[in-house]
């Protein structure tokens, strides 16, 4: 006799719930926002800040102003910015404090410039026109003074008139010294025909990242900003091609933010032969595509848009360009050795590299202390 039994009773305990495919997908969902919110809590716990610029920044720096450049720094302060140990002189600019009224016997040298001039993201010592004033002071029986009225995000077209409106030549400097970036001195206005352009060509993880609520977002939540940040890292390609193409754009002939930008160099040359002071131009190149690059695979295009900013000064009294492509080509050093890894600006390699070209430069030039007379 079979004496095997088939019992009907389910093998678990209890009834099995079965879920339409609706309600998995919202359970799914409800689930991965608890994550994400659980996830965003502690990276606030934990300090983490919302953007990198966060990192060994101190508050207090920058005061609105009714200024030409809308903003200056606090006269007096002291303390990391972008991760660079900084303080503000009683002039408001970056650097030791000075008299106005130059000392018998200095050699003055005042630096005006953007960002990669008032030295963002490296500390006070490691500027270059710190470490020209060290080095020129080295080996001279002349005393050799450096002023650094760099700001940053300004383009030319605003330095001139900051120029201008403080009357830097009442500090009587020997040597003018302007730091150009040529990634963005030119833009006067935003090429913003060109930007849309891109908008609706790009991929779409690069469309939602660039959305104008996307970005807000990003201000607050952390997750956005690092979620932005690794999609620039993935799309690094894209956003380089893109970048390049807004960048040269600004120095088509035919471009407003062009023609500014060679009225305003030409300015700074107008008002240095007419004050019988040298004027020094140091063209700093953009950086190549890859991190990991020399410059030696600089691109040919913005060769050409050295050439171009050299050719300005054709003929005209008074000026020196100093071109730190070829110093930083020759050094054969990748543009991950010259700049700062959190920031992206210039690091003390780059800062040393531009104050030895500076350096041979000025020595070059015979200098001697200015007799005092009355500037125009």
């Amino acid at each position: 006799m079979d004496t095997d039994t088939k019992s009907d009773k389910p093998e678990s305990g209890g009834p099995q719930v079965k879920l339409s495919r609706t309600k998995r997908f919202l359970f799914t969902l409800v689930v991965f926002l608890i994550f994400l919110l659980v996830l965003e809590v502690a990276l606030r716990v934990l300090g983490i800040p919302r953007t990198m610029s966060d990192l060994r920044e101190d508050p207090g720096l920058v005061r609105t102003t009714k200024s030409s450049i809308r903003y200056e720094y606090k006269a007096g302060w002291s303390g990391y910015h972008a991760g660079g140990m900084v303080r503000i002189n009683s002039m408001g600019w970056r650097g030791k404090d000075f008299s106005i009224e130059k000392p018998s016997g200095t050699i003055r040298i005042l630096g005006v410039g953007d960002s990669f001039t008032f030295g963002r993201a490296v500390d006070d010592e490691d500027i270059f026109l710190a470490k020209l004033e060290a080095m020129l002071n080295s080996d001279s029986l002349a005393r050799y003074e450096t002023i650094n009225s760099g700001h940053e995000n300004v383009n030319t077209v605003k330095e001139l008139r900051y120029f201008k409106e403080k009357e830097m030549l009442k500090l009587r400097p020997d040597v003018v010294v302007l730091g150009f970036t040529v990634h963005n001195d030119a833009q006067i206005v935003k090429n913003r025909t060109l930007y849309r352009r891109y908008r609706r060509r790009a991929s779409l993880p690069l469309r939602m990242s660039e959305s104008r609520q996307f970005k807000d977002i990003a201000e607050s939540v952390r997750l956005a900003r690092i979620l932005r940040a690794g999609i620039e890292w993935a799309y690094h390609d894209e956003l380089t091609e893109v970048y390049y193409r807004i960048v040269l754009s600004n120095y088509e002939d035919d471009s407003r933010s062009w023609n500014a930008c060679r009225e305003a160099l030409l300015g700074f040359q107008e008002i240095c032969l007419a004050n019988r002071i040298p004027l020094i131009v140091a063209l700093f190149p953009v950086y190549t595509r890859e991190l990991n690059q020399t410059y030696r695979d600089y691109p040919e295009d913005f060769r050409r848009v050295h050439d171009k900013l050299k050719s300005v000064f054709d003929g005209r009294e008074g000026v020196r360009v100093l071109d730190m492509l070829d110093t930083l080509a020759d050094s054969g050093l990748t543009i991950n050795e010259i700049r700062v890894p959190i920031d992206g600006h210039p690091n003390r390699v780059w800062h040393e590299m531009v104050a030895r070209e500076l350096y041979e430069t000025i020595r070059g030039m015979g200098l001697k202390p200015a007799a005092s007379e009355p500037a125009n």
